[in-house]
């Protein structure tokens, strides 16, 4: 009887359960948890993220006419305006990212990492951001010339053959930018878009031009020489009549992918109104289409 009292206050155990597959453990996200981070900008980006390339292709740029024109100085009132240096590598970013909106890269300059990087804790506006981007066509238009001269003198690229190739946008009256200053030895241009005039100017000043003659109405041969063509003229039909020549043509499709790229950079739409702006917009993606390619280039030479 005694034993039988003995432990009567002590709770009932449970059975052990028989073996089997328990509950889920995970590990959930609890972002309301308060912790303490404490890191430098720089520590956050990879030391091979190619902006850091952006930003010293930009550190090596003759900028000097945009600092010329800073009115903010040592000693003297007025508010600091943003390095033009930083200005000019947001726009270069977010050309080759597909921002083409200046407000939408001044919420990207708060809450991006690589924009807050690139800015490295100066404060930006779409003000600025937008008056910055069209006010410069004379600096883009050097650095456009000097970045192909730049290249050139590298053994990068050679000026030797031009290729034309046109790209619809969605804006009207825009003239195409050229390249002056030089004359190519070759010249391949869109199929049907040559007159003859233009062929016998091109001739008399040694510029070779590869065009695919138009088919005709009647279906005649349209390689065959014809009454009151000129040397330049006859000159250019024996040529694209040639196997040579159609295989030497053919090189234009590699250039097309320079239009490609613009169209993934989101060269869709202009959203800058008249012709100086919208040549100011298209000198910025040329600008930063050259900028990627010396990358590529200069990379495929020193592994070569």
């Amino acid at each position: 009887m005694a034993d039988d009292q003995l432990f009567e206050d002590l709770p009932e155990q449970d059975k052990p359960l028989p073996k089997g597959r328990g509950a889920v453990r995970l590990r959930e996200p609890e972002r309301r948890q308060m912790s303490m981070q404490v890191a430098a900008l720089d520590d956050l980006v990879g030391d091979d993220h190619p902006v850091r390339a952006v930003w010293s292709f930009v550190e090596g740029l003759d900028l000097s006419a945009l600092y010329d024109v800073i009115k903010a100085r040592e000693g003297e009132p007025g508010h600091p305006p943003a390095s033009p240096k930083l200005m000019l590598a947001l726009w270069l970013w977010a050309t080759i990212d597909g921002v083409g909106s200046a407000r939408q890269l001044d919420r990207l300059c708060r809450d991006h990492l690589i924009y807050r990087w690139l800015c490295g804790g100066v404060s930006m506006n779409y003000h600025s951001l937008s008056n910055f981007r069209i006010a410069h066509m004379a600096v883009l238009e050097r650095l456009l010339a000097q970045g192909v001269a730049s290249m050139v003198d590298a053994g990068l690229v050679s000026l030797d053959t031009l290729a034309q190739d046109g790209l619809r946008v969605r804006a009207g009256g825009i003239e195409m930018v050229h390249a002056e200053g030089y004359q190519p030895s070759n010249y391949l241009v869109d199929g049907g878009f040559t007159k003859n005039e233009a062929i016998e100017w091109a001739h008399a000043n040694g510029i070779k031009v590869w065009c695919p003659p138009a088919q005709t109405k009647h279906g005649t041969d349209p390689y065959a020489p014809k009454k009151g063509d000129g040397v330049g003229v006859a000159d250019w039909r024996e040529r694209m009549k040639s196997d040579d020549g159609k295989a030497f043509y053919r090189l234009r499709c590699e250039h097309e992918c320079i239009n490609a790229h613009a169209r993934r950079m989101g060269l869709r739409q202009l959203s800058l109104r008249g012709k100086i702006k919208a040549r100011i917009h298209l000198l910025w993606f040329a600008v930063a289409h050259n900028m990627m390619r010396f990358f590529a280039l200069h990379a495929k030479a020193q592994a070569a």
